[in-house]
């Protein structure tokens, strides 16, 4: 599904189809904080599964900002010594 470039990559990519309400779910690793950028989940809407294939088809493309009080709790364990890092050198504007 996409280019051979970056085939070996692990970006955590997934396809959720929604079901017949319109309704998707998917389960994911909690993103890390890199620097620079405020934790976050990229999203892009398709009209059809046919058309997931064709980046020129989707119909948005977004992004969802994950809550500081959720990105703090997860952080505070083992392996996010990073994340801990970055998120404190970004902000949402709300400080």
């Amino acid at each position: 599904m996409y280019s051979s470039a970056i085939e070996q990559e692990n970006y955590l990519r997934g396809v959720p189809v929604a079901d017949p309400a319109g309704i998707v779910r998917f389960t994911s690793i909690f993103p890390a904080c890199y620097s620079g950028r405020w934790p976050h989940i990229h999203f892009e809407v398709y009209p059809d599964q046919a058309s997931i294939a064709d980046v020129s088809k989707a119909i948005d493309t977004s992004q969802v900002a994950v809550p500081e009080g959720e990105c703090q709790s997860v952080y505070a364990t083992d392996g996010y010594a990073s994340s801990v890092r970055n998120l404190s050198e970004v902000a949402l504007g709300h400080r």
